[in-house]
C-alpha cells in the first residue's frame, strides 16, 4: 500500500511505501526532463518528520548532485 506523505504537482512526489519513503521527482538536463526516483535514508525521514521545509533541500541537492544519491536511485521510477 501507498500512502502520499507530501505531493507538489510538477515538482515531486514523497511516499510511504510499506515503511519506506520513497522520493519521486522531475529533473532536467538542458532541455530534457525525466523522472528520478530515490530511497530516503532513516536520517532524512526524521528530519523531513521533524522540519517538513528539509524536503525541499533534499530535492535541491538530489538535482544538483546527482551522483550522491545514484546507489538509491530506483529504476524504473515509481509513481502511485
Amino acid at each position: 500500500m501507498i500512502k502520499i506523505v507530501n505531493e507538489k504537482k510538477w515538482s515531486h512526489i514523497l511516499m510511504d511505501k510499506n515503511r519506506q519513503w520513497i522520493l519521486t521527482f522531475l529533473s532536467r538536463v538542458d532541455p530534457v526532463e525525466y523522472d528520478v526516483s530515490l530511497y530516503l535514508t532513516n536520517e532524512e525521514i526524521k528530519e523531513i518528520k521533524k522540519e517538513p521545509s528539509s524536503l525541499n533541500m533534499l530535492l535541491s541537492n538530489a538535482k544538483n548532485n546527482p551522483d550522491l544519491y545514484k546507489e538509491r536511485q530506483i529504476i524504473p521510477p515509481v509513481w502511485p
